[in-house]
């Protein structure tokens, strides 16, 4: 007779083992162990010339701010530089060695290998910090240490280092050139922080109170969450088989978050400004974030299969799963038109809040707001459009192009600016020629810019519709075979 197994009291078997798997990679690589060995031993030297007297002055050798100069310097580049620049090599050589094929053998899947990859690296930046905190101790005795704003200070950063990790997750398996851009730009971030850490900035989340400190942090970490969620779904899929559908859940994320800001600025239309900046500054993460998803989802090649559409039928609100949340081209196009009426009516409701005393808020303001979110869509939209067709090409090299494609087209638009001046169906003219109006009293209904509007629709939908016949298609032999099953069904059942 068999006994249960008694669960292990070792150490892997209390995480996932993915993560365990990753831990016992990350923590043996050389540039881990010198990452742990060097950091310290340079601010223990520092720190120590700092207790030291100069003989040739009153002082010690190392002054007090510069050891705090170097405290903060060493753990932004090691947590918010070292750490994702490692994770920026992770995946590209499990996908070069094909050690991806062999890890889907074992039955992980693709979200655990990632969530395993992120935990991995959040844990090593964690250990640092650990080893910091003696240092950041000592640095007390200096005085005019502001204890919660350092510990506020610290989770900022370790933060920033999950949002830069699970960027550089997904960007390693990019372009060469887009992995370049991300190198600059992680220096540049770092750079940015130490400047402003250097010049005594304050970062007091509390300080117009202990309820808008609540709602600062929650905002804070709701935008964190979903940040870091988007890109460890875009860098799932580097793994991810082709039959799992990665874009449902990476769009259902966005919709909650973007209907709870604008239920939200629907009661504070008339309240104080501390409020309304708080929500402001929230908005344009929110409309940055979208404009980035959208482009993402429209530049990711993907192909729709039978089991997408058989997924939707199983849940009540198939129709809507399948308008909005399908691979491919017109799964993304349909999704950017329902982002896009959530940015308009967010940016309605902006106007609203920043003009108290509804002045010009009737149908002029209604039409403009309609007007420029259609020409915005429009903008992000139409160059997607025009490279689906060489998707297959291509491949992951399309948000490349994409991107070279707006290097190229923002030089006309600048020479149209110029010239005061504007050219009807190319990307992103008439968006900037109606955002150069200074006042929404100066916009004309009886003018050109409801027609423009109204025909880069057509010419959106119309170049979505020649382009992706074969999507539709899929999805109508999909639905036909599984209205043809039920029939036979039915009629069994009938004697």
């Amino acid at each position: 007779m068999s006994t249960p197994a008694t669960p292990s009291p070792d150490f892997p078997s209390w995480f996932p083992s993915a993560l365990v798997k990753e831990l016992r990679q990350g923590l043996r690589t050389l540039s881990f162990i010198l990452l742990l060995s060097l950091f310290p031993a340079a601010l223990a030297l520092f720190f120590l010339f700092s207790f030291i007297p100069d003989p040739t002055d009153s002082g010690t050798l190392v002054s007090s701010g510069v050891c705090n100069s170097i405290f903060w310097t060493f753990l932004i580049f090691a947590v918010a530089g070292a750490i994702p620049f490692r994770a920026l090599f992770s995946i590209r050589e499990e996908l070069e060695s094909r050690n991806s094929e062999l890890l889907l053998l074992t039955r992980q899947t693709s979200g655990r290998i990632i969530m395993g990859k992120w935990a991995s690296f959040m844990a090593q930046a964690l250990l640092i910090i650990f080893i910091c905190l003696p240092f950041a101790f000592i640095r007390y005795y200096y005085g005019q240490i502001n204890l919660v704003q350092d510990l506020t200070a610290i989770s900022f950063i370790y933060l920033a280092c999950g949002i830069l990790t699970a960027f550089c997750l997904w960007a390693s398996a990019l372009p060469l050139l887009l992995r370049l851009a991300t190198m600059g730009a992680l220096f540049l971030i770092c750079s940015t922080s130490l400047s402003l850490f250097s010049s005594g900035l304050e970062i007091n989340l509390f300080k117009d109170g202990f309820g808008m400190g609540l709602l600062r942090t929650a905002v804070i970490l709701t935008d964190v969450f979903l940040v870091i969620r988007t890109l460890l779904i875009l860098a799932q899929r580097w793994f991810a088989p082709i039959a799992e559908n990665t874009f449902a859940p990476l769009r259902k994320a966005l919709l909650p978050v973007y209907i709870s800001t604008i239920v939200f600025m629907l009661f504070i239309l008339d309240s104080p400004s501390l409020m309304k900046s708080l929500v402001t500054v929230h908005l344009i993460f929110l409309w940055i974030y979208s404009i980035f998803l959208i482009v993402i989802e429209l530049t990711t090649p993907s192909t729709l299969l039978p089991i997408h559409v058989q997924q939707t039928n199983e849940k009540q609100t198939g129709w809507f799963q399948r308008l909005f949340f399908l691979p491919g081209m017109p799964g993304g196009f349909f999704f950017s038109i329902l982002t896009a009426f959530l940015i308009g009516i967010s940016g309605y409701l902006f106007h609203l809040m920043e003009h108290s005393t509804r002045s010009g808020n009737g149908i002029q303001s209604i039409l403009f707001m309609i007007c420029l979110t259609i020409f915005g869509w429009y903008a992000v939209v139409m160059p997607a459009l025009v490279l689906k067709p060489a998707w297959k090409r291509l491949k992951n090299n399309t948000l490349l192009v994409y991107i070279l494609f707006w290097c190229v087209s923002s030089f006309f638009l600048v020479l149209l600016a110029t010239m005061d001046g504007y050219l009807p169906l190319l990307p992103g003219s008439t968006f900037f020629a109606l955002l150069s109006k200074e006042e929404i009293a100066t916009f004309d209904t009886s003018g050109f810019f409801i027609f423009f509007a109204l025909l880069e629709v057509m010419a959106a939908f119309l170049m979505m519709g020649l382009s992706n016949g074969e999507w539709f298609a899929t999805l109508k032999k999909t639905l036909n075979s599984r209205q043809d099953g039920e029939k036979q069904e039915d009629g069994a059942e009938q004697p």
